[in-house]
């Protein structure tokens, strides 16, 4: 399974960052990144949350990462901007607000200042 942790950890170093918002603002990825955040705060921060991964937690991560390599661009940008609009069942406790909002938001506002 360490080859396929390292694939997976290889796709997901990638440059554009409207691939990597439309992968972490998955549904799926969103709870199992929730997860693995979780089982990682609770392990006094020891490692890094991919270490508490279960095969099967790499797998459907590998899975979904290679379908959105795959994607242009200007898909995810439009997957990832819609996503930021629309509603989401994954809530962070203390704000209401889906965790992965703020970052999309984040790289909404830097690409434009680059543009």
């Amino acid at each position: 399974m360490a080859g396929t942790r390292e694939r997976l950890r290889s796709l997901l170093d990638i440059r554009d960052p409207w691939i990597l918002a439309a992968f972490y603002s998955d549904p799926q990825v969103s709870e199992i990144t929730a997860r693995l955040n979780s089982l990682w705060r609770e392990a006094g921060e020891r490692g890094e949350p991919l270490d508490y991964a279960s095969d099967e937690d790499i797998r459907v991560l590998l899975s979904i990462a290679e379908r959105y390599t795959r994607m242009h661009p200007s898909q995810a940008r439009a997957l990832a901007i819609a996503r930021m609009g629309g509603e989401s069942e994954d809530r962070d406790r203390d704000n209401g607000r889906s965790p992965w909002r703020g970052l999309i938001g984040g790289v909404a506002r830097r690409l434009r200042r680059a543009s």
